[in-house]
């Protein structure tokens, strides 16, 4: 089977995602954990060609630009010209030496590598939910195909390979009990605002509820985000050797500079939708009694919405914490819908979510390849196709 999938995915990667994700749809019995790693690293692929295709404009010319830049310098003297951000701009520098500045495999790469260790973060947990593999699908293709991560993966590239790190590092540190610390660290050098979430996963008393042991600790916690930026002053000076840190610093000390529009809407029904699971079907519920550590993943995602929503103020800041806040979507919200009498609901969901995300490479606000050519096209196609000219 594995053979026969690889070759189709040669052939016609959309037809092999299909024929693929059926076969492991078909029985709700788990198949090895084996068969849905290689189905989430062809659909890390495949969502990475369609990126390969994106037409740079916005931010993707702007990190294009910087990242075509380090040819013009020494590895040091890069790190010197950028001044922030040393893990992903060291990534840039090697990358562009190594494959004479080709930007479609460097689009290619970032995606996948944000997206990999989602999908299988999003796999170990909700298989502890729910052992049950149409449930499990259900819950990556939500990730895969939500049209606000997606139309941003290859926008704001720096946060959301940061993103993809620190759920998968969530998910180990506070689920599994593997302290991955080094992914903490990498995550916050490659997006220093990762900082303060990695960060939460060490506070001890986030790992259980507000009780009547640890509430005075939520209020001394509460109130330093409420007054970040006075903190944020304070720290600058003992972090001033850290350019990674003092950038970081530097940044939440002050209001962040730009207009990115109101907060939606629909972010709002997000939220509530989010925030209405999580409390009943982790708190209410008491999941913590099946997966250990549960709570303190559910206490980040609700210091995080606090976080936003008293920064509405600041669209540059408010918007960029709730685009860290749909990588938890897909953790919380299927447990709505884990119980097999679902199952219905779960696959009309699934291919809607499907359909609105090709509505969206057609006529949402970036330019891709046109979907026909998205899912006619072989691998071939896909890696050969010329580089974009900036």
């Amino acid at each position: 089977m594995i053979a026969t999938v690889i070759l189709i995915f040669l052939l016609n990667p959309f037809l092999a995602l299909v024929i693929f994700g059926a076969y492991l749809n078909m029985n709700r019995k788990l198949r090895p954990d084996s068969y849905f790693y290689l189905f989430y690293f062809l659909l890390a692929l495949f969502l990475s060609f369609i990126n390969m295709t994106k037409v740079p404009e916005n931010d993707l010319a702007y990190h294009s630009t910087q990242y075509l830049q380090a040819k013009n310098y020494s590895y040091s003297g890069y790190l010197d010209f950028i001044g922030k951000e040393v893990a992903f701009y060291s990534f840039n520098y090697w990358f562009n030496y190594f494959t004479g500045g080709s930007i479609k495999y460097w689009v290619l790469v970032l995606t996948f590598a944000s997206y990999f260790p989602f999908f299988v973060a999003i796999h170990k947990f909700q298989k502890r939910v729910s052992p049950d593999s149409q449930y499990i699908l259900f819950s990556v293709c939500l990730a895969a195909f939500f049209p606000q991560l997606f139309s941003l993966s290859a926008h704001l590239m720096r946060q959301f390979i940061a993103g993809g790190l620190l759920v998968y590092f969530l998910n180990e540190k506070l689920i599994f009990n593997s302290n991955k610390w080094w992914l903490a660290i990498i995550g916050t050098l490659l997006h220093s605002s990762s900082l303060i979430l990695f960060a939460l996963a060490y506070v001890w008393f986030l790992k259980e509820r507000p009780n009547k042991r640890n509430f005075h600790y939520f209020l001394i916690l509460f109130f330093i985000l409420g007054t970040y930026q006075v903190v944020s002053q304070l720290l600058l000076p003992i972090f001033s050797d850290s350019m990674s840190v003092s950038y970081a610093l530097t940044r939440a000390s002050k209001d962040t500079k730009f207009d990115l529009g109101s907060f939606a809407a629909i972010n709002y029904f997000f939220i509530a939708t989010l925030l209405y699971i999580l409390f009943k079907e982790v708190y209410v519920k008491n999941l913590q009694k099946i997966i250990s550590g549960v709570e303190h993943f559910g206490n980040i995602i609700v210091i995080l919405t606090f976080f936003i929503l008293i920064n509405l103020q600041q669209s540059e800041l408010s918007n960029r914490l709730f685009f860290y806040l749909c990588f938890f979507f897909p953790f919380i919200i299927p447990i709505a819908l884990k119980r097999q009498s679902f199952s219905i609901i779960r696959k009309v969901l699934t291919l809607s979510i499907i359909l609105f995300f090709l509505y969206r490479l057609e006529f949402g606000t970036w330019t891709y390849d046109s979907i026909s050519e998205l899912l006619s096209s072989s691998t071939y196609s896909f890696l050969s196709r010329e580089e974009f000219k900036l």
